[in-house]
This record gives C-alpha cells, sequence and structure tokens, in this order.
C-alpha cells in the first residue's frame, strides 16, 4: 500500500521443493539490503545441483600449477556440443557452458594449417582449484602439461583430438590425461541424480591419475565413496613396466618420444602401437577356440547376460540364450567373422557389429580373450573375474593383453586392481568408472594417490571433513537461515 514497495513474484522449481513466494521488495535501502541477502539466498538454493569438483596437484613437484591446463568438452541436450567456460564455473561456483563452434579456434601452432580451440585453463587460475558440474553427458575432461592441447573444432560439429596413429599430430610429444563423465542432476522427471565418472588407461597411460566421488550414503543405489586410479608415482609405474614388459614385444609401447617436458615416456595400449597389433599375439589363441567350437559345444557364463551355447559354423560363431533375464532365453547372437587380433585389443571388426544383442555377447568374448580366460572346453566356463577362473592366469596356451594385467595390478592401481585398460573392461565391472545415485562431490588428483591419505581403500571410510561454516557477520535479527539435509 506504499508507492515505495514494488510487487515481484519469484518462482524455483526443484524436484525436492517448490516456492512460489510473493516478495515484497522496498525502496529504502535497509529493506533492500535485506531483500539482497534473501535474493543471494535464492541463487544458492537454484545452483543446489551442481557439484564440485577439486583438482588436486599431487605431482610432486614435477608439474607447477601454472603448468597444467584443464578443458572439458561435452554434450547438453539432445547433443549440443560444449564446453565449460571453467573460469566462469569456478567464480560462479555453478556449471557454465558455451557452445563448442569454430569461434574458439583461435590458437596458432606453428607447421599447421588449422586454428585450435582456446578452451583451455591454467590450474592456478581456477580459483579454489574448483569446478562445478553440471547437466551434461558424454564429457572429457583434458588435462595436459606444460601447454594447451591443439584440438580444432570442425565446421560440421565436433573436434578433433590427438591422433596416436597421426605423425603430423600437433599433440605429438604432448602430455595429457583424461577423465570421463556424465553427470544428470534430479529435475521433476528424474527423482534422483546420477553420475558416471571415470579415469582411463584406454588410449595410454600418460601420468598417474587419482579419482575419488562422495555421494549421499542412505539413497537405495547409492554407493557412499569410491576411488580409483593408481596410488604409486610416475617414476614407480615406468620402471615396473620396464622390468616386467620391457624385453617383450609390449615393450614397444613405451613411448619416450615426449618433448613438451623433460620427465620421461608414455605407455600406449598396445591398440596404438602398430608392431604390437602386427605381431598378431591373440592369432593363435583365436584360431584355437574357433577350431575347437566348429566340434563342440560352448557353455559359457557371461554375468548379466546369463548362460549362453553355440557352435562355429565356417567362421561364424552362434550363440543363444539358455537363462537369465537380461534378454529373453531363445535369444541368438552373432561373430559374424573370426576375429584378429586387432579386433581383440581394440574391441573393433568381429567384436562391434550386428543388433544389439550381437554387440552385447562380443563385448564378452573381447573381454574373454583379454583377460585370457576363454577355455577350450565343453564344461561350463564362468568368464567373471572374481569367479573359479582368475584372469590373466592363462600362460601360454591362452595368453592375456599384458597392457591390461598390468594396470590390473593392485600393487599399482586402487579398489583392487579396477582400471579401464581396453575398450569392454566395463563387463563384469571391473573398470575405473565410479558410480552414484545424488552424488556430492568429486576429487581428481592429479599424481596419483601417492603419500595422499584418503578415505582408503574400502567403499565406505571415514566421513569426509566439512570445513566449518563462517562466522556470522550481520545481527541475527535481520537474518533468516534455511536448514536441510
Amino acid at each position: 500500500r506504499s508507492k515505495n514497495i514494488k510487487f515481484v513474484r519469484i518462482f524455483a522449481n526443484q524436484s525436492d521443493f517448490q516456492f512460489n513466494q510473493l516478495i515484497l521488495i522496498p525502496s529504502t535501502p535497509y529493506m533492500k539490503r535485506k531483500f539482497t541477502l534473501l535474493a543471494s539466498l535464492m541463487a544458492c538454493l537454484c545452483a543446489w545441483a551442481d557439484i564440485p569438483l577439486k583438482l588436486v596437484n599431487n605431482s610432486g613437484g614435477q608439474f607447477a600449477d601454472n603448468e597444467i591446463y584443464v578443458a572439458i568438452i561435452g554434450k547438453v541436450g539432445e547433443g549440443t556440443d560444449v564446453y565449460y567456460d571453467i573460469a566462469a564455473t569456478a567464480n560462479q561456483e555453478q556449471c557454465v557452458t558455451k557452445n563448442l563452434t569454430t569461434a574458439v579456434n583461435t590458437i596458432r601452432k606453428e607447421g599447421h594449417d588449422w586454428l585450435f580451440a582456446d578452451i583451455f585453463t591454467k590450474l592456478s587460475d581456477i580459483k579454489n582449484q574448483t569446478i562445478y558440474l553440471g547437466d551434461t553427458f558424454a564429457c572429457r575432461m583434458l588435462i595436459s602439461f606444460k601447454s594447451p592441447m591443439f584440438l580444432h573444432v570442425h565446421d560440421a560439429g565436433g573436434y578433433a583430438g590427438h591422433d596416436f596413429g597421426n605423425p603430423s599430430d600437433p599433440n605429438n610429444g604432448l602430455r595429457w590425461e583424461n577423465i570421463e563423465f556424465t553427470y544428470q542432476p534430479k529435475t521433476q522427471n528424474r527423482k534422483t541424480s546420477e553420475i558416471w565418472i571415470n579415469t582411463t588407461r584406454v588410449d595410454a597411460f600418460q601420468y598417474p591419475m587419482g579419482l575419488e566421488l562422495y555421494a549421499t550414503g542412505d539413497v537405495d543405489g547409492s554407493t557412499p565413496y569410491t576411488k580409483r586410479g593408481e596410488f604409486v608415482d610416475y617414476n614407480t609405474v615406468i620402471n615396473k613396466w620396464k622390468s616386467q614388459l620391457g624385453n617383450t614385444i609390449y615393450g614397444n609401447c613405451l613411448d619416450t618420444n615426449m618433448t613438451w617436458d623433460n620427465l620421461g615416456g608414455i605407455i600406449k595400449q598396445p591398440s596404438k602401437v602398430t608392431t604390437v597389433k602386427e605381431s598378431n599375439i591373440f592369432d593363435a589363441y583365436i584360431n584355437k577356440v574357433w577350431d575347437y567350437y566348429r566340434t563342440n559345444e560352448a557353455n559359457i557364463r557371461m554375468g548379466v547376460l546369463g548362460r549362453w551355447t553355440g557352435r562355429v559354423d565356417g567362421d561364424v560363431f552362434t550363440l543363444t540364450c539358455q537363462e537369465g533375464s537380461y534378454f529373453p532365453v531363445g535369444t541368438v547372437a552373432k561373430i559374424y567373422e573370426k576375429p584378429t587380433t586387432e579386433d581383440a585389443i581394440e574391441g573393433a571388426g568381429a567384436f562391434a557389429s550386428g543388433n544389439e544383442q550381437d554387440k552385447a555377447v562380443q563385448a564378452m568374448f573381447c573381454a574373454a580373450f583379454n583377460r585370457g580366460m576363454m577355455r577350450c572346453t565343453t564344461d561350463v566356463q564362468d568368464w567373471n573375474p572374481d569367479g573359479p577362473t582368475a584372469p590373466f592366469s592363462g600362460g601360454s596356451e591362452y595368453p592375456c593383453n599384458e597392457y591390461v594385467k598390468f594396470f590390473h595390478q593392485t600393487d599399482i592401481t586402487t579398489s583392487g586392481g579396477h582400471s579401464y585398460a581396453f575398450a569392454y573392461d566395463d563387463t563384469f565391472e571391473q573398470s575405473a568408472t565410479c558410480y552414484s545415485v545424488n552424488p556430492e562431490r568429486v576429487t581428481v588428483t592429479i599424481g596419483g594417490f601417492k603419500g595422499i591419505e584418503t578415505g582408503g581403500d574400502k567403499e565406505d571410510p571415514k566421513d569426509p571433513e566439512i570445513p566449518a561454516s563462517p562466522r556470522p557477520d550481520k545481527e541475527a535479527a535481520n537474518v533468516k537461515s534455511i536448514f536441510s539435509d
């Protein structure tokens, strides 16, 4: 009823709470200050869905914060390519993305015709070394050392990253690492928030990495704490590789042509190394299996896919589901041609063709070869690595992918050796993926966990330390507090 009062209706809508509040906004300075405080509180409540990701530099002095560069590329909505404005994300403490278009191609590198994307931020320039993850999917957090990576955004969409097979790639000699994630916050249509996030060795080991995911522990499907990555330093990994595999064909995976720093080499996945792919290390194994099942019936337990039986006719391996609920009993799946060594180590070709059920069974076969678990027997065989047949134990008769075995070693990799070392390492949940509903925060440790006290290898550590609230500097009579869990 005063000419100094305006009426504004504020709406905020989240799945756990709703506001539809008529607020009186007086024009007097004192009341404006009170309204500003309320507006700040409302902004905090509306940004609740974004979760903090803390970056920790545990390189032991090998790389300073201003020598570590970070970028995030992903998708939103129906698949629009975006990148995180990392400085804005950190400063505003909420996710800020921008469309990934050719407009970001502004960096020139001598000797190259393309311009490259200016989307990397130094770790030293990220406020509190904390980024906020929002509603994005198929994301890659790229972490490079001594220089930003040289990524080129295409006119038709998408971007060109590092290609290990291209001898003129502008990123050759530049060390980088990768964290992959998808985060889906609560909405009116989603009852819980969910995150999938992992370290990866599918391309290479370039530097130790650590990952910790904290989540609300009192919700069905929620794991309160998961941890993945290496707990030894860079030199330990490289020295172990040399001593264990340096005198084998896998020794060719060590690439010492890293020109941007003086640290040493990287270990490429065998699928990235021509001499290893052409060595046909799995050919005899594959031939033995295919020949055996031309005249004998396979009987295989494939975990969530159930139990399948089948034979090889020509070079086509046809299998039928006998037990299980993932696919209906009687479902037929095929491997349409005899795979090659390259198919096995890349999870490609014969192990990536056909329909949904074909590819699901092919993934299981690919994993069984990489882990050396495929056996020539008519007895029921179980491909669960936690089952009766230990992975990587087949010797020369049933050889495994030694790169995969190396990074699943429990004296290198935390949490029982969970690592994403080949394309289908997620079969039987052996990969580095951390998943939870209602995630609260993430920590990415550059340099791995060497010398760092964490929640431990168990999945339910002590409660994380939470910093104390700041001491109030307002008169209590002028403050309204909202508490929630």
